[in-house]
Order: C-alpha cells, then sequence, then structure tokens
C-alpha cells in the first residue's frame, strides 16, 4: 500500500525512556511529508504530461500512417495515370499513323486518278489536233479544186470556149459554208496558186 504525506503526518511512535525528541521527529516528519507531496504532485504533473506526449505521439502515428498511406495511394495513382497517359498516347499514335496511311494512299489514289485523266485528256487533245488538222487539209484541197476549177473557167472563158459554167464544174462542199470559214485562217497561211 503506498504511503502518502497524510500518513507520513499522523505518524506515531512509540515512547521510551532516553527516546528521540518528539519535537524535532513531528518537524522532520512534517518535512518528509511536504517533500512526498511535492513529489507526488510533480509525479502526477509528469504523469499527466506522459499522457498528454502519448496522445499526440499517437496522433502523430495515425497521422504518419496516414501520410504513409496517401503517399503510396498517390504514387499508385501516378503509376496508373502515367501507364494510362502512355497507352492513351499510344492510342492516339497509332490512331494517327493509321490516318495519315489512309491519307496518302486516298493521295496517291488522287494523284493517280488525276494523272489517268491528264493522260486521257492528252490523249483527247492529240486525237482532236489530228481531226482538225485533218479537217484544215481536207478544206485546203476543196479551196484548191475550187480555186483550179475557176481559174480554168476563166481560160475557157477568154479563148470563147463555150460549155458549162464554173459552178457546175466547180466540186461542190459536203460540209457547208462553216467548213469554208473555219478553213479561211488555213487558206490564208497555205500558197495560193496563180493561173498560169
Amino acid at each position: 500500500m503506498p504511503i502518502t504525506p497524510m500518513d507520513i503526518k499522523n505518524k506515531t511512535f512509540a515512547t521510551q525512556l532516553r527516546g528521540l525528541s518528539p519535537k524535532e521527529v513531528r518537524s522532520f516528519l512534517e518535512l518528509v511529508a511536504r517533500e512526498v507531496e511535492e513529489l507526488r504532485r510533480e509525479r502526477a504533473m509528469l504523469a499527466e504530461r506522459v499522457d498528454e506526449l502519448s496522445a499526440r505521439l499517437d496522433t502523430y502515428e495515425r497521422t504518419e500512417s496516414l501520410l504513409k498511406d496517401t503517399l503510396v495511394t498517390a504514387q499508385r495513382a501516378h503509376n496508373e495515370l502515367r501507364q494510362s497517359a502512355e497507352e492513351h498516347s499510344r492510342v492516339i499514335l497509332a490512331e494517327a499513323e493509321h490516318q495519315a496511311k489512309a491519307i496518302i494512299l486516298r493521295a496517291e489514289q488522287q494523284a493517280e486518278q488525276l494523272r489517268t485523266k491528264l493522260q486521257q485528256l492528252e490523249a483527247r487533245q492529240l486525237s482532236l489536233l489530228d481531226q482538225i488538222r485533218g479537217l484544215a487539209h481536207a478544206c485546203l484541197q476543196m479551196a484548191d479544186t475550187w480555186e483550179s476549177g475557176i481559174c480554168s473557167d476563166r481560160s475557157e472563158t477568154d479563148r470563147g470556149v463555150t460549155g458549162p459554167g464554173p459552178v457546175a464544174n466547180a466540186p461542190q462542199p459536203t460540209e457547208g459554208k462553216n467548213l469554208q470559214h473555219e478553213s479561211s485562217d488555213s487558206r490564208r497561211e497555205a500558197p495560193r496558186r496563180r493561173p498560169g
């Protein structure tokens, strides 16, 4: 059983002959009681302080554990986010490459189509040029024939030879009057025959 300051103050001793001075003993006991009481107060304060520090330590330990858990969770989330971002970037890159290849393929196909159309147009142009040349040549031959007939009629008229008029002897145009207008430029470039 722990001793208290009150136990010390109230402690009595049996007296004997030639014993100790009761006054000195009482003074010493009171001094010891005060010291013990002070020690008990300090002990109580220290115990309270220990409890407070223990509570704080528990709080710190819980906070540390929570911070560790939060750090681990944040690190895991960061890793997952990085992996997701890398995967997303790979998907976007693959899709972009696929779209780029598709665009290049369409461009090559369109370029090939344009080259084919250009070749067709060039062939068509050459064909039209050949037709125009043929038509111009035919018009020049027709003009030369008409000119020869007119010159021949004039010569016969100058000699006094009667016969069918120049219109009857001249060949008739088969393409109509438009051919004569279309070949006018070519006729100007071709050398004209003069009557001999």
